[in-house]
C-alpha cells in the first residue's frame, strides 16, 4: 500500500472478559463445551431501553462494540462503516423461518425478516452513530472480514475517507451448531477450550462467535500503535509448497525476510485436517508464535478476533502465557507481526502489522 493505515481503536464482544475495552484479560475463561458463546454486554448507556427491546443479540453486540470503538478513538463520527459476516443474523433468520412453518406462511410479522438480512448490522450501527456515509457489508465465507478490511484500505488509499470503521460479526445459534455438527465441523467429543490442541488428532474444532470493530485512519495520531501494512487472500492453494511460495512473494513484496517477523499469530484450531498447513507455516518462522481460537472458538470471521489480539499484544509489547505456543529467546521487542488464518483449507489469509 502506498498510503499507511493505522488502527486508532477497537471495540469487541467475545466469549472472553474483554468487553469493556480493557485489552487481553489476565486469565482466559475456560469452557467445558464445544460451543463458546459471547458474554453479553451491558447495553445501558449504549442503546436506549426502548430500542433495545426490538434488537436481537447480534445487533446489540455490534452497536456496543462499535460505540466502544468510537469512544476509545475520540473521533466524533466515522466517514464510513464496513462490515464482514459469514452468517449474518442467524437468530432472526431462524425466528422468521420457524414462524413461517408454524403459521403456514400466513400472518407473518415482518420484523424478524427485516432484521435477518446480512446488512442489517451495518445499517443499525449507522443509525445509532448518525453516520450517513459509505456503508457496506461483505459476505464471503472465510474471507468476509478480510474483504471488508481491504475495502476500507482502498477507501483510505483513494482519499474517499479520513476515518472509517471496519469490523465483523457472526453468531452461532444452538440449532445451527447442531446442523454443522452433522458435517463434522466440530469435535464429536466434549473438550475444554484450554485443551483444544491436546485433541488435534481428531477432526473438527470448537465453535465460537464474536463481534469486533476497528477505527482506521491514514493519519498517525496519539492513540495509533499499529499500522496495517498489507493483506493477502489465498484461495485453495494446491499444496503446502504452493502456499509457501505465496507467503514468500507476500514477504518479498513488503521487503521482509522470515527472521524479521517478530510474532506469528496463528489461527490453528485443533482440526487434524488443517494440521499439515499450520505446521508447515509454524516451522517456516523461527520466532514467537501465539494462537487465539481457544479463546474465541472458530467461525467465519474469527480472524478479526486474531487481529484484535495482535493489536493488544503490540500495544502492550507482551504475549500472555495462555496464547503462547512458542517463545523465541533473544528477540527484544515486537515490531513486525504476521497474522495467519486458514478457514476450512480453502480461505487462507495473511495480515501484516507493524508497531508504530
Amino acid at each position: 500500500m502506498n498510503t499507511p493505515v493505522y488502527i486508532q481503536s477497537s471495540g469487541i464482544i467475545s466469549p472472553q472478559n474483554d468487553n469493556q475495552n480493557q485489552g487481553l484479560p489476565s486469565a482466559m475463561i475456560e469452557y467445558g463445551s464445544n460451543h463458546l458463546r459471547c458474554l453479553e454486554p451491558n447495553t445501558k448507556g449504549f442503546i436506549s431501553p426502548v430500542a433495545v427491546r426490538r434488537m436481537s443479540q447480534v445487533i446489540k453486540r455490534a452497536i456496543v462494540s462499535a460505540k466502544l470503538c468510537l469512544a476509545e478513538s475520540g473521533i466524533e463520527k466515522p466517514d464510513a462503516i464496513i462490515s464482514g459476516t459469514g452468517l449474518g443474523c442467524m437468530e432472526d433468520t431462524e425466528k422468521f423461518l420457524k414462524a413461517m412453518i408454524e403459521n403456514e406462511e400466513k400472518f407473518l410479522q415482518p420484523t424478524s425478516f427485516i432484521q435477518s438480512t446480512h446488512n442489517t448490522v451495518s445499517s443499525q450501527i449507522a443509525i445509532a452513530l448518525k453516520c450517513h456515509g459509505y456503508n457496506s457489508t461483505y459476505v464471503n465465507r472465510g474471507f468476509s472480514f478480510e474483504s471488508s478490511l481491504i475495502d476500507g484500505l482502498m477507501l483510505l488509499e483513494d482519499k474517499q475517507a479520513e476515518n472509517l470503521m471496519v469490523g465483523s460479526y457472526d453468531e452461532m445459534t444452538p440449532s445451527y451448531f447442531q446442523l454443522l455438527s452433522r458435517i463434522d465441523y466440530w469435535k464429536k467429543e466434549k473438550i475444554k477450550n484450554t485443551e483444544l490442541l491436546n485433541n488435534s488428532e481428531s477432526e473438527g474444532t470448537i465453535a465460537g462467535e464474536g463481534c469486533v470493530y476497528f477505527m482506521l485512519s491514514n493519519e498517525k495520531k496519539e492513540k495509533s500503535n499499529t499500522e496495517i501494512c498489507d493483506i493477502e487472500m489465498i484461495y485453495k492453494p494446491e499444496d503446502t509448497d504452493d502456499l509457501q511460495q505465496q507467503i514468500s512473494a507476500f514477504l518479498e513484496r513488503n521487503n521482509l525476510e522470515n527472521d524479521q517477523i517478530d510474532l506469528l499469530v496463528s489461527g490453528i484450531n485443533g482440526d487434524k485436517r488443517l494440521n499439515e498447513t499450520y505446521t508447515a507455516v509454524h516451522n517456516r518462522f523461527d520466532t514467537n508464535i501465539a494462537w487465539y481460537k481457544h479463546m474465541s472458538g472458530d467461525y467465519y470471521t474469527a480472524s478479526s478476533f486474531g487481529l484484535w489480539a495482535a493489536v493488544q499484544i503490540l500495544k502492550n509489547q507482551f504475549i500472555p502465557d495462555y496464547m503462547l505456543l512458542k517463545k523465541k529467546t533473544g528477540k527484544n521487542g515486537l515490531s513486525n507481526v504476521l497474522l495467519f488464518n486458514n478457514y476450512k483449507g480453502s480461505n487462507i489469509s495473511l495480515i501484516l502489522l507493524k508497531s508504530c
